[in-house]
């Protein structure tokens, strides 16, 4: 057997997890930096590879009996000119189909009434159906029930889609935030959206 070791060219550290790649023969370092190589019976061309280095190559005879130190290089590879590219929030919100007027925590407490649809009611295009003292059904557009659906975080809350006598089952007092959106951006929520939506994000 023959032994050797790889290294750093200029630190001399030990590098481990190379490859030494022989015709019939190969071999990886240990975390020492050191391999073991079955003597060839006749003279072989190794090829010694390691990511960040580059390769190099050695010969190796049956006559060698000297421990072998090889020395790899770093290798800097130049890179072409890498572009990155990105949208902003705002101007996705402008590039779609999509009709939406965000309200913030801000807007909800000073305009708070009953029900959370009683204080959207002052946004354009909504308005509300009192159903009793603190319920309210949502309308867009002057459409209703199953023609507007309400999404709070991620889950669709469907109670007030039916009966006249079923409202709005949100506390107002747990929203952060929330988007009213019309359009036909608002099919992506389902075709119980045809109206709009009405997206919660709880506090």
């Amino acid at each position: 057997m023959i032994q050797g070791s790889v290294v750093d060219s200029i630190s001399l550290k030990p590098l481990s997890g190379v490859t030494i790649l022989g015709t019939d023969s190969y071999a990886v370092t240990n975390a020492l930096g050191e391999f073991q190589l079955k003597s060839p019976k006749n003279s072989q061309v190794f090829e010694v590879s390691h990511l960040g280095y580059a390769s190099a190559k050695f010969i190796l005879d049956s006559n060698q009996s000297a421990p072998l130190v090889i020395k790899l290089k770093l290798s800097s590879t130049a890179l072409d000119e890498v572009s990155v590219q990105g949208k902003t929030n705002m101007r996705l919100e402008k590039e779609s189909a999509t009709v939406s007027v965000s309200v913030d925590e801000e807007f909800l407490n000073a305009n708070r009434e009953n029900s959370l649809m009683q204080t959207l009611r002052k946004i354009p295009g909504v308005s509300t159906m009192t159903i009793g003292s603190g319920q309210s059904k949502p309308t867009i557009r002057g459409l209703g029930f199953n023609r507007v659906s309400v999404v709070q975080n991620g889950v669709k809350h469907e109670a007030q889609q039916w009966g006249s006598d079923h409202g709005l089952e949100i506390d107002q007092y747990g929203i952060q935030d929330l988007r009213i959106i019309k359009g036909p951006a608002s099919l992506m929520y389902g075709s119980d959206a045809i109206a709009g939506v009405v997206d919660i994000q709880p506090s």
